[in-house]
């Protein structure tokens, strides 16, 4: 099993919290992981660190705005 770390990071500044956690896979199931992570936390920026030193960053899906 291969293990990645993953980070939820809300560049907004508003109250939501960042979060890291890490997590073990197997290559059938990486891109499963990925896209849960993603709609988990739609407004972060989520980056995942993979065991062989590669990095991966993702745009938040979308943010919710409220207009004055």
């Amino acid at each position: 099993m291969k293990h990645l770390q993953i980070l939820a990071f809300n560049p907004w500044k508003t109250k939501v919290q960042d979060v890291s956690w890490g997590v073990g896979y197997t290559d059938d199931k990486l891109y499963d992981i990925i896209q849960q992570v993603r709609e988990d936390y739609p407004m972060h920026c989520t980056t995942f660190f993979f065991e062989n030193d590669m990095i991966k960053t993702y745009k938040p899906l979308h943010r919710d705005q409220t207009y004055i």
